[in-house]
C-alpha cells in the first residue's frame, strides 16, 4: 500500500513538545502514549494540547476496486451516505461502493465506546470520516483534541484513510467556518490526515451565489443542497477524481446548472488546499 507523502504544511502552526510524557487514560489498555504540547496557532488552537508520541503516514486508498466508507460524528453526518455513494458510483462505475453512517456523537464520546472502535476494526473500511470535534461557538474556550488524534491514528494503523470533517459555518457567520477549520488544521498538524475543506467550499459558493439555500431552516444544519455540496467535497477527497468532471446526475435533485457550478468550485478550492498532500 502506498502512503500519502506530505500531509498539510501550515506555516501558521508551531508545535513545541515539552519534556515530560504522561500516560494516556483512554479506553484501550494499549493506547498510545501522549505528551503535553504548547500550540502556537493563529486560529482555533488551544494553549495546551495532548499529542500522541508517534505519527503514522496516511494510507492512500484513492484507487481501489471497492470503496468502503464509514462516517463518525453527530447530526451533521446525517443524509450524506446516499449522496456520497451516488457520486462515487457515477464517477467510478467500475468500483463497488458502500457508505455507512455510524454516528456516535462527539469524537471524544465515540472514542470512549468499545463498540465504536470495534466497528472501525471489523469493517474492512477504505476510508473513515471523522466529524464532531468539540469547539466553542463563542470562540472563548478550547477543548482537547486527543480523541480526534487517537481516531486518526487508529484508522491509519488499520490501513484506513482518515478524513477530518470540519463542518460548515452557521448561516450568517462565515467567520465560524474559518475558526472550525483552524481547529482541524491544528489537529492535522499533530496527526497526519486528509482534511476536507468543507468550510472553504461553502464560503466560496456563497461568495458566488449568496442566495443559494445551503442551510436548513434552523440555520445550523445543511439543507439537501448543502449536503450535496459537502458530498462533492468528499467525492474528490476520497477518490482523487475531480468533482468538476462529474456528469449531470438526474437522480440528484439539483439542477444541472448548479451541479456544474458546485463541481467547478469544489475542484477549484481543493486544488488550492491539497487536502491529502501530494501523493
Amino acid at each position: 500500500m502506498t502512503s500519502i507523502k506530505e500531509a498539510f504544511k501550515f506555516s501558521s502552526t508551531t508545535v513545541l513538545v515539552l519534556i515530560v510524557l504522561i500516560a494516556n487514560s483512554g479506553c484501550n489498555q494499549d493506547s498510545p502514549t501522549v505528551a503535553i504540547v504548547k500550540n502556537e496557532i493563529t486560529q482555533g488552537g488551544s494553549a495546551n494540547q495532548a499529542v500522541l508520541d508517534h505519527n503514522l503516514p496516511v494510507p492512500n486508498n484513492q484507487n481501489t476496486a471497492q470503496y468502503r466508507i464509514i462516517l463518525y460524528g453527530n447530526s451533521h453526518v446525517a443524509g450524506l451516505s446516499g449522496l456520497i455513494s451516488n457520486l462515487i458510483k457515477t464517477g467510478k462505475p467500475q468500483s463497488e461502493t458502500e457508505v455507512v453512517v455510524y454516528g456516535g456523537g462527539y469524537l471524544v464520546d465515540s472514542y470512549a465506546k468499545d463498540s465504536a472502535q470495534e466497528r472501525l476494526e471489523e469493517g474492512n473500511w477504505t476510508h473513515a470520516i471523522f466529524q464532531a470535534q468539540k469547539y466553542s461557538q463563542s470562540q472563548t474556550a478550547s477543548y482537547p483534541t486527543i480523541a480526534a488524534q487517537k481516531w486518526l491514528d487508529k484508522a491509519k494503523s488499520l490501513g484506513v484513510t482518515p478524513i477530518l470533517f470540519p463542518e460548515h459555518a452557521q448561516k450568517g457567520n462565515i467567520a465560524e467556518g474559518d475558526y472550525v477549520l483552524g481547529i482541524h488544521k491544528a489537529i492535522a498538524s499533530l496527526q497526519d490526515t486528509c482534511l476536507a475543506p468543507v468550510p472553504l467550499v461553502w464560503k466560496r459558493v456563497l461568495q458566488i451565489r449568496p442566495g443559494l439555500a445551503l442551510h436548513h431552516n434552523d440555520g445550523n444544519h445543511a439543507a439537501y443542497l448543502g449536503r450535496f455540496l459537502t458530498s462533492l467535497v468528499f467525492y474528490e477527497v476520497i477518490t482523487g477524481q475531480s468533482a468538476d468532471l462529474l456528469p449531470y446526475i438526474p437522480s440528484i435533485e439539483v439542477t444541472e446548472e448548479i451541479q456544474t457550478l458546485f463541481g467547478q468550485l469544489v475542484s477549484e478550492v481543493i486544488a488550492m488546499e491539497e487536502p491529502c498532500g501530494s501523493v
